[in-house]
């Protein structure tokens, strides 16, 4: 049976405890720790949203099964916004229109169509701009205003007017304390919606994202918002995302590829302050690490989380050698078949270059590294220990959570990222994805 515990990540100021119960992390409970000592809980839920933020989801014709492709988010005025990107460097239409349109600053409008990734489609501008023009004129905000992103099939042409037509014609009514709408308006494998809030005083952040394959950010996650009635200037607003992506949609990957529509947006629509910035940027991250690691245990064929800390020289070379280790393939079909070969840890270390190491020899790191499994130390600087092996394979058997530990010389500085197993199940959905 899965064993209960709690996992102390005091370097980001978070205690999760395990449900044994479910096989994914949404059922998971998270608590952050504000510099007062404060300890508060993130909702598995939007149990907390903001007043004046209105959303629906609906059916526009983009995908085959009828299933609900369009999900749109007004605000009751123009928010300070924030946005990170993907970057891949053959991006949605969405994606650059959308760098132009944060830039601005003057969002009112946020909209997602599910189903078409609008990549290196035929006429893909033009299916940006016949989206927000139908939007501008449903939803009585200027084109600029209306910030877009895409996801679905890369290279499949959208029949533009028709999409346009059903946004007009279907223009959705909107509603207050709706944003679960938006939670599932915009999945598409996903095994359900992500979504998390929280709660601090008047103080609100609500959330919604979705992933589930084409999953190694390189600047945030796939697609998430996240909305706070907490006052933001521009330049808070950006260094507060910065500081929560970087922790959380940053720090993991399903299988290394990252995605063409990567989008991550904070918007802030109203001027509460009953919190200082640091607590809000540290409520900010308890979310975003929330959503990062259910959106790693729900990703496609995905049966065990990997929860893999490296301590060493620097932060580079932390998060490098931690994301060489849950990007192996070898390492992840490991831990598919509860086998502790921490031999493929040793090779993810040391296939891990250019990450301010070369100074050290052989020698140095041999000597230097101690590598855990589910705590249990299999390798101790030089010394191969004496460790039952049955038990250790019977415990990442039966957990959902596996935890991974690498400590390498005088470690200095430590990352940790989040990643998954690889199973047939993986390979089966994304060998007949299109077909």
């Amino acid at each position: 049976e899965m064993s209960s515990k709690s996992l102390n990540l005091s370097e980001l100021s978070l205690r999760i405890e395990i449900d044994p119960e479910h096989t994914n992390s949404s059922f998971d409970k998270i608590f952050f720790t504000l510099k007062s000592g404060e300890e508060f809980q993130v909702e598995n839920s939007l149990k907390f949203q903001l007043e004046g933020v209105l959303s629906e989801s609906d059916t526009i014709g983009i995908k085959e099964s009828g299933n609900t492709d369009f999900a749109v988010v007004k605000f009751d005025k123009a928010v300070v916004s924030s946005a990170v990107f993907t970057k891949n460097l053959c991006p949605s239409f969405t994606v650059a229109d959308g760098r132009r349109v944060v830039e601005k600053n003057d969002i009112k409008l946020l909209a997602v169509v599910s189903g078409n990734a609008i990549v290196f489609s035929p006429r893909g501008e033009e299916s940006v701009a016949v989206i927000k023009e139908a939007l501008s004129e449903s939803y009585q905000v200027g084109v600029d205003q209306i910030l877009l992103s895409a996801t679905g099939k890369i290279g499949f042409p959208l029949d533009n007017h028709l999409v346009g037509d059903n946004i007009k014609n279907r223009a959705v009514d909107l509603k207050e304390n709706n944003l679960d709408s938006l939670a599932a308006g915009i999945l598409t494998t996903d095994l359900g919606a992500k979504s998390a809030s929280v709660k601090i005083g008047d103080t609100v952040i609500a959330a919604a994202c979705k992933g589930a394959g084409m999953i190694e950010p390189n600047m945030a996650t796939m697609l998430c918002y996240v909305f706070t009635n907490y006052k933001l200037t521009k330049s808070q607003i950006d260094e507060a995302l910065s500081f929560a992506v970087k922790n959380s949609f940053n720090a993991i990957s399903i299988d290394h590829d990252t995605s063409t529509n990567d989008t991550t947006a904070l918007f802030s629509t109203s001027d509460v302050e009953d919190i200082s910035f640091e607590d809000f940027k540290i409520a900010l991250r308890a979310i975003c690490v929330k959503l990062a690691r259910d959106m790693v245990s729900q990703g496609e064929g995905v049966t065990k989380l990997i929860d893999c800390l490296v301590k060493s020289p620097s932060e580079k070379a932390s998060k490098n050698i931690g994301k060489s280790i849950i990007n192996s393939p070898l390492m992840k079909s490991a831990i598919y078949g509860g086998d502790p070969n921490w031999g493929r840890i040793v090779m993810s270390v040391g296939k891990t270059w250019d990450v301010g190491l070369e100074e050290y020899s052989v020698d140095d790191i041999r000597l230097g590294l101690a590598v855990y499994i589910q705590d249990v130390c299999v390798y101790d600087r030089g010394v191969v220990l004496d460790i039952n092996f049955d038990a250790l394979a019977a415990e990442l058997k039966f957990n959902k959570n596996v935890a991974i530990r690498v400590e390498l010389l005088n470690k200095m500085s430590s990352f940790r990222v989040w990643g998954s197993d690889l199973t047939e199940e993986y390979v089966k959905i994304n060998a007949l994805y299109t077909t």
